[in-house]
């Protein structure tokens, strides 16, 4: 396939997925365009809170896309020492919307102590959201719970993204980060396949458990190291992981 080049240090994307993501710009616009008309012309709280949802949802959209457009080796190793409890409270933030349309609460049980880690955080951001997002979906309106679990042992840190939902049979575990395997209707099944290539990339591993009808755990074990072997990554005790300990 032949690349069309993007930016000045000659790192390509496919020719297809740049006038993919040129197309969606248009009516990306005429979205935003609307949505801030419409606002000047009701005063009517709930189509206010409906427009906002819109507007928020379609600035993401626009971020996303020049992030797409950034040449690739930009931030691709770039890491920097990164709040993860400062970084899920902004992914929740950001998917207020569904939390809200959907009426899902949400519990933190964070360590005492904030865990900061060297990571790539915007990398990190998108796994993130990519698995809370698929928690949202899974769970009920009005009943969905989610909780945020992080925890500090003396040889790992360990973040828990839990809910109430759906769950997944057995027999799927073992498919869930292939690309396009999905079970969602609308779904493309692409999230969890780049969420676990992220997590790989930043040497973080992730291990889910899920019991059908009762939810499902994601467990991301970042790895500590000894200081006098670096590199060396320590042993996870799984028994650690909140096992039977769902939303029942």
């Amino acid at each position: 396939m032949e690349k069309l080049y993007i930016a000045s240090d000659n790192e390509a994307v496919p020719d297809f997925a740049a006038i993919i993501v040129h197309e969606i710009r248009n009516p990306l616009t005429s979205i935003k365009l609307s949505a801030r008309v419409i606002a000047t012309k009701t005063k009517d709280d709930d189509i206010q809170k409906f427009l906002a949802i819109i507007s928020k949802s379609a600035q993401r959209i626009d971020e996303l896309i020049n992030e797409l457009l950034k040449p690739s080796s930009s931030n691709r190793d770039f890491k920097e020492t990164t709040s993860i409890h400062d970084l899920l409270d902004e992914v929740i933030q950001q998917a207020d919307d569904r939390l809200l349309l959907k009426q899902v609460a949400v519990t933190r049980e964070y360590n005492i102590r904030d865990i900061e880690l060297l990571v790539n955080k915007a990398q990190l951001k998108i796994a993130f959201t990519n698995i809370i997002i698929n928690a949202i979906d899974a769970v009920e309106p009005n009943t969905g719970k989610l909780k945020l679990v992080t925890k500090a042992t003396a040889d790992n840190y360990i973040v828990h993204i839990e809910d109430n939902g759906c769950g997944i049979k057995p027999e799927n575990l073992n498919d869930i980060f292939k690309p396009f395997y999905t079970e969602k209707p609308d779904g493309l099944g692409l999230g969890l396949t780049a969420t676990q290539k992220i997590l790989q990339s930043n040497d973080i591993e992730i291990i889910v458990g899920s019991k059908l009808g009762d939810g499902t755990v994601f467990t991301l074990l970042f790895n500590k190291n000894h200081p006098d072997e670096p590199g060396q990554s320590m042993r996870f005790d799984r028994s650690m992981m909140l096992q039977g300990d769902t939303f029942g």
